[in-house]
């Protein structure tokens, strides 16, 4: 029997809802649906409470594999983790770098040049006098970005999102993918057009 059996059963048999011993232990009924559904494993503080409060011992109440369950939990929360993170902070880069990446007399590149358009205003430049292709990949970049980062602050804070780790990571990764490809995608465009841009600039 999994702890999750057995705390359903010490439940039921003490005639208690999830909601009564959620409020016995101070604790969420979610977080107590969450145990019973094998979702996850309490800390070691609530399983001293549920202990305390059933009257039985830790050792019968959370086994080895439990424990060993609890660790690849543990494992997979922190790569959730780590994806969510990723899906915040990656698009914010790419639009740094849109706005700081410059291109000035073929084939330099600098990076946060004084007073210099960014390869942002290039394409918009681009896109004003030549066709709307490059500003209409543009917006679909910063709507991908925007996605990836709404998602992916939502995956780090609402309770029924971040059970689901396997669906939050998997789009986590994919948005990122995404995000990334649209940069490319653009910088490609800004550079293939050095005709049209570098008229910012004489050559030399």
């Amino acid at each position: 029997m999994e702890f999750k059996e057995r705390l359903k059963t010490l439940r039921q048999q003490n005639g208690l809802s999830q909601e009564a011993l959620a409020k016995s232990i101070y604790v969420s009924r979610s977080a107590i649906a969450k145990w019973e559904s094998g979702l996850g494993i309490p800390n070691d503080s609530n399983v001293e409470e549920l202990c305390k409060y059933f009257n039985v011992k830790e050792e019968w109440l959370l086994d080895r594999i439990d424990l060993k369950k609890q660790l690849k939990i543990t494992k997979q929360q922190v790569f959730t983790l780590i994806t969510g993170i990723l899906g915040v902070l990656t698009p914010f880069i790419y639009v740094l770098l849109g706005f700081t990446l410059t291109f000035r007399v073929n084939p330099v590149i600098s990076y946060m040049p004084l007073n210099l358009p960014s390869f942002f205003d290039f394409i918009i430049q681009y896109a004003e006098t030549e066709t709307a292709t490059s500003f209409c990949i543009l917006w679909f970049s910063v709507a991908v970005w925007a996605s990836t980062v709404l998602f992916a602050v939502l995956s780090l804070t609402v309770p029924e999102l971040k059970r689901h780790t396997c669906i939050c990571r998997s789009i986590n990764i994919g948005s990122v993918v995404l995000s990334l490809l649209m940069f490319l995608i653009l910088f490609i465009i800004t550079v293939n057009v050095n005709d049209t841009i570098y008229w910012f600039y004489p050559k030399y």
